[in-house]
C-alpha cells in the first residue's frame, strides 16, 4: 500500500527533524505535528488493519529515531500515545462510510481532543507538579503547570495542525487512490481479432 509507507516515512521523518531541532523551534512547533492526521485519515482511507497499523508503526519508528539520536524517550508515554492513536484511528473509521470532506474534518477534530484529555491525563498523573484532585486535573487541561506556556495553547497547535495535515493527508491519498482508476479509463479497450 504504498500512500500508507510513503505517510509513515514522512511523519518519520517530519518528527526526527523537529526531534532534532533548536529548543525554540521545538516549542514553536510542539503538538503542530501530522500523526495524528494521519491516523484519523487511516482510519477514513484504508482497510481496518492498515487504520491502526500506520499510526502505531510511525510512532514507534519514530521514537526509536529520536533515541538513536539521543533524545530522551518516556516509553510509557509512548505507550499511552499508541492507546490514543488507536482511539483516533477508531474515530476515523466512523468517517468512513458515506466519506464526506466535512466528516473527515470533524473527526479530526473530534480525534485531536481526545487525544488532547488523553495524553494532558497522563501528564496529570505522572507529573508531580500536579495535585491529585479535580483541580489538578482542571488545571492540566488548560493552565499547565506554572512557569510554562498554558496547555490550552497546545490545544489551540495541535487543532491547527490536525486541521491541517488532515486537509493535506487527504488531498494526496485521494489523488494517489484515483490515479490508478483513472489510467484504468484512459487504456483504450482491446480491438476484436477475427477468427
Amino acid at each position: 500500500m504504498f500512500p500508507a509507507s510513503l505517510l509513515i516515512i514522512a511523519v518519520v521523518i517530519f518528527r526526527c527533524a523537529v526531534g532534532a531541532s533548536d529548543d525554540a523551534t521545538r516549542l514553536m512547533l510542539a503538538n503542530f505535528s501530522p500523526l495524528a492526521a494521519m491516523t484519523v485519515c487511516s482510519g477514513a482511507f484504508f482497510p481496518r488493519k492498515w487504520a491502526l497499523l500506520v499510526p502505531v508503526a510511525a510512532q514507534i519508528l519514530s521514537d526509536i529515531g529520536l533515541h538513536l539520536m539521543g533524545k530522551s524517550i518516556s516509553w510509557s508515554f509512548s505507550i499511552v500515545l499508541v492507546v490514543a492513536y488507536v482511539v483516533i484511528a477508531a474515530v476515523g473509521l466512523l468517517a468512513k462510510k458515506p466519506f464526506t470532506p466535512s466528516k473527515l474534518l470533524g473527526a479530526s477534530l473530534v480525534g485531536t481532543l481526545l487525544f488532547y484529555v488523553i495524553t494532558n491525563t497522563m501528564a496529570f498523573w505522572q507529573d508531580p507538579g500536579y495535585v491529585k484532585s479535580l483541580a489538578g486535573w482542571v488545571q492540566a487541561l488548560t493552565t499547565g503547570i506554572p512557569g510554562y506556556p498554558p496547555t490550552y495553547l497546545f490545544l489551540f497547535k495541535s487543532i491547527g495542525g490536525d486541521l491541517f495535515f488532515t486537509g493535506l493527508i487527504a488531498l494526496f491519498v485521494t489523488r494517489a487512490q484515483a490515479a490508478p482508476a483513472a489510467e484504468a479509463e484512459e487504456e483504450p479497450a482491446a480491438e476484436p481479432t477475427e477468427a
